[in-house]
């Protein structure tokens, strides 16, 4: 069974609060963590775009405000 990002994230995050894990480890940790928030922002822009005027409306969004999100870059938060 595949982990959601919000597991993967707190099973990194707890991963990097061990203070024995090597410097370069640690490192490693905090960019798998942020590819991981990269990804997770993708796909919600991503699933933003394919939503329909009601479902937008749902969530309290209008088409113009999901498509300005939807098109801004993943690495911006």
């Amino acid at each position: 069974m595949a982990m959601t990002n919000l597991q993967t994230n707190s099973a990194l995050s707890r991963l990097n609060s061990h203070r024995e894990l090597p410097p370069f480890s640690q490192v490693i940790v905090v960019l798998a963590a942020k590819v991981a928030q990269w990804e997770d922002r993708r796909h919600t822009r991503k699933t933003l775009k394919s939503l329909t005027v009601s479902q937008l409306e749902d969530c309290g969004l209008t088409r113009e405000t999901a498509d300005t999100e939807a098109a801004r870059p993943f690495w911006k938060g």
